[in-house]
């Protein structure tokens, strides 16, 4: 039995969510087929992924107004195969699955206020009869139960992002090597941050911060990993800060997860998230972690980590300090709740166990 996969385009990090989902229904009687919206045909993404992968290549135009050109492509391939679901990530994927007669749509919100606009609500309960809709977290739930006061709440669910954590952390690379190869300082104390260097990864109150509590961890250095339009922003405050010498931009890095244990400490300092993918892949990595209370953020650090209001500069200093002054002992405790937390919550296991009991899968596969 076929299912179809909708995916905006292959950026990170939804190569890694279209990726979990070929994983949650591994070994059971569903092929997954996956369409990348945006994005020409790519060798590795291929790579990457399992099943068929269906590259559209359509421009950021086809995919504003009423997108008819990509409510045509997307029907024709429905057209040349029986799909027993669609699972859509995102709302303009949610919209052109629903353009297709008679395909049941799982709709997968990532972050708060997808379903506000007036016109999203009209067009979403019209649907209400083919549409099952799951936020990546608890928070983006209801979130959507918010937004959708009037659905069928049996409709509306979450299912966690998830990782294999078994098969990343072999092809982790250890700290020495991962260090080297990001042309770190081989003594330091590292804090690290993945993500895109925009407004709402809030990179500027980790700067800040890390300013703060620099006089008290003279050998720490922190490290942004990625690119974004904040760049020479950022680098003109480390500059103004007097932090040049210990903050380090990487850029860009190919599969970021693979070398996160070239840090001592993650922080995640963004305003929103559904449930980060970074955070997970941090996890995977065994380091102590920092989160902002946002959305998703927060349900994922509970329990594992440090978590501070977003946006406060002054707790997330002194939640730096503390992680820096942590002994080996207190670092083995960190690890093994967060062992007990992905293995019980974002393990693909796990996640596929819960999501193969939602109604629209084991009620098509019996």
């Amino acid at each position: 039995m076929k299912v179809l996969q909708l995916c905006h385009s292959y950026n990170p990090p939804f190569l890694s969510v279209a990726k979990q989902y070929e994983l949650l229904l591994q070994n059971s009687s569903f092929e997954v087929v996956t369409v990348f919206l945006k994005g020409e045909n790519n060798k590795e993404v291929l790579e990457e992924m399992s099943g068929e992968v269906i590259f559209l290549n359509l421009k950021t135009s086809d995919l504003k107004g009423l997108k008819l050109k990509a409510i045509k492509k997307v029907r024709e391939i429905c057209s040349k195969a029986d799909y027993e679901f669609c699972v859509a990530q995102r709302y303009k994927s949610i919209y052109l699955a629903l353009h297709v007669k008679g395909l049941y749509v799982v709709g997968v919100a990532h972050i708060v206020d997808v379903f506000n606009n007036f016109f999203r609500k009209i067009f979403i309960k019209s649907k209400k009869n083919r549409l099952f809709l799951l936020g990546v977290s608890k928070a983006i739930r209801d979130d959507i139960k918010h937004s959708l006061p009037d659905y069928p709440e049996n409709n509306i669910s979450y299912l966690y992002n998830s990782l294999n954590y078994s098969d990343l952390r072999k092809e982790l690379v250890e700290k020495d090597k991962a260090r080297a190869f990001l042309g770190l300082p081989e003594d330091k104390f590292i804090f690290g941050n993945v993500g895109r260097l925009h407004e709402v990864k809030d990179q500027e109150t980790l700067i800040r911060s890390f300013g703060g509590s620099y006089k008290n961890m003279p050998d720490s250095h922190l490290v942004l990993m990625g690119e974004g339009k904040l760049r020479r922003y950022l680098e003109g405050l480390v500059d103004e800060l007097g932090l040049s010498h210990c903050v380090t931009f990487t850029g860009m890095v190919p599969d970021a997860r693979l070398y996160l244990k070239a840090f001592d400490c993650f922080v995640l300092s963004s305003k929103f998230e559904g449930l980060p993918v970074a955070l997970l892949e941090a996890f995977a990595a065994e380091i102590p972690c920092i989160a902002s209370r946002c959305t998703g953020s927060e349900e994922a650090i509970e329990g594992v980590g440090w978590s501070f209001d977003v946006g406060d500069a002054a707790s997330l200093s002194e939640h730096m300090q503390a992680v820096y002054k942590l002994t080996e002992d207190d670092r083995l405790q960190v690890q093994q709740r967060i062992n007990e937390k992905v293995f019980s919550e974002y393990d693909v296991s796990a996640v596929s166990s819960y999501f193969k009991g939602l109604p629209f899968v084991s009620g098509v596969s019996g």
